[in-house]
């Protein structure tokens, strides 16, 4: 299984989306607010794992 680890912050919160700036290069992530933990604030750091399953 691979594996990648992305570092991230909240840049802001705007019609039910949270607006994530990725570390590495400052690509931008709309995520709904309701999938992430509901004490995310604007400013918080993020880590996101990203794994990619084998799939037979």
């Amino acid at each position: 299984m691979a594996n990648k680890t992305l570092r991230a912050f909240v840049d802001r919160i705007e019609n039910g989306y949270a607006v994530i700036l990725l570390e590495e290069d400052g690509q931008q992530i709309d995520w709904p607010v309701e999938k992430l933990p509901s004490e995310i604030v604007e400013g918080a750091v993020l880590t996101i794992d990203v794994h990619i399953e084998n799939q037979e």
